[in-house]
């Protein structure tokens, strides 16, 4: 199962490509000449993450969304008869310079066998070698998921000198059906996956195992709580944005 959309060709309707999640955004298409546009601008900007995000009724010109996990994205106008690429303004022209950190993926076992996916983004190293504190980031929903890609609030916190992990626990979308689909409502196991991976990372010698919080909004507010609750000698600083709690109500 894979989170997707269907890219349909503006003048006949027909299906020219399949926008999917893999680890990041990512598009399979199925029109040659399509194709061809992607390679270019590819080629064009190597390196990134190349979206064609829309384009004109002739599909001569097209919006490029580029992206990486250190830099936000990027927006291009690309010219198909001409072969040439402008750059629009910059999103977030007061990041130049910012010294992002990169995003990692990383996969871990829940206790059940079950594999899981999800991201690790460390802090610049220092000098003393102390291993940084860890904020795990609990993506709400339950039913969406954290992407490779720029993320602001996961590079704040990396420029303060926090490691943070993104755990894709059972229930995020994009996955195979033994993850996405057969446990969707399975709240507990979603807490145990969590609580897994984090367990995974207090034992790899990555981060300060006696410095690890855990933040979260919505359902993750929710899985917050479930780790203050039932891991208190795991969690020193639990947060929670607007979590849901009342499940009844």
């Amino acid at each position: 199962m894979t989170s997707s959309a269907l890219d349909y060709d503006p003048q006949d309707g027909a299906i020219q490509g399949i926008r999917y999640i893999n680890d990041g955004v990512a598009v399979h298409w199925t029109s040659s000449a399509m194709q061809k546009v992607q390679a270019k601008v590819d080629t064009k900007l190597p390196g990134r993450i190349n979206q064609l995000a829309s384009s004109d009724f002739e599909q001569s010109r097209f919006i490029v969304a580029s992206s990486a996990d250190r830099l936000p994205v990027r927006y291009y106008l690309y010219n198909k008869h001409k072969d040439q690429l402008a750059a629009l303004p910059e999103t977030y022209p007061w990041l130049k310079g910012f010294n992002a950190q990169p995003m990692q993926v990383i996969h871990f076992n829940a206790r059940d066998g079950l594999r899981l996916q999800g991201y690790l983004t460390l802090p610049a190293a220092k000098n003393s070698g102390a291993k940084p504190p860890l904020v795990v980031l609990a993506h709400g929903g339950p039913w969406v998921r954290d992407v490779w890609g720029y993320n602001p609030q996961v590079q704040f916190l990396a420029s303060r000198g926090y490691a943070v992990f993104q755990p894709n626990y059972r229930g995020s979308i994009g996955f195979t059906q033994a993850i996405s689909k057969d446990d969707e409502f399975n709240f507990k196991a979603m807490h145990e996956d969590v609580t897994d991976g984090v367990k995974l990372l207090k034992r790899s010698g990555l981060i300060n195992p006696d410095r690890i919080a855990i933040m979260g909004g919505s359902f993750g507010g929710y899985l917050t709580m479930s780790g203050a609750a039932f891991e208190p000698e795991l969690y020193r600083c639990a947060i929670t944005i607007v979590g849901v709690f009342d499940w009844e109500l």
